[in-house]
């Protein structure tokens, strides 16, 4: 299903650094499997907050629970030619209510709502037919279990 977020969230999208491991793993296992496609891995965090939401985000920054700044930063989602991009959420999400926990609880931050926490998969197609091998890609299940995952796709 296409993603849709609500208006009053704000989303963060996170990028690696450092060499992102779990993406080099599922690009060899689908280099065995034959596919032709080049892989990446971001981390999503969608943020309801009630009230000053900019100062409340503010606060959730700098307390690094949602990222670590000395190996992530803040990014944004592109739209290439041949690419497409999935957000695989836990249908319970246990990390994103435990930081949600944290920052009410341990940082005493007021107005957080609800925090949910996904990965996003970027995959670009470099040979083939786009929907033909994503469609074949998704019926993998390497990018997501469909019995304990949500998927989306974002563009």
């Amino acid at each position: 299903a296409p993603y849709e977020s609500n208006n009053d969230v704000t989303e963060l999208v996170i990028d690696m650094i450092i060499t992102d491991n779990e993406a080099s793993s599922v690009k060899n296992a689908l280099d065995h499997l034959g596919y032709d496609i080049s892989i990446s891995r971001q981390t999503h965090w969608e943020i309801e907050t009630r009230g000053d939401g900019e100062s409340i985000l503010q606060k959730i920054d700098k307390t690094g629970e949602l990222y670590n700044s000395n190996k992530e930063f803040i990014s944004e989602t592109t739209a290439k030619d041949n690419t497409a991009s999935f957000l695989v959420r836990q249908k319970e999400d246990m990390i994103g209510r435990a930081k949600f926990e944290s920052l009410i609880e341990r940082f005493e931050i007021d107005g957080i709502s609800e925090i949910k926490r996904g990965v996003i998969w970027n995959v670009r197609v470099k040979s083939g037919n786009l929907e033909n091998v994503l469609g074949n890609l998704l019926d993998t299940h390497i990018l997501f279990n469909p019995l304990s995952h949500e998927c989306y796709r974002i563009n």
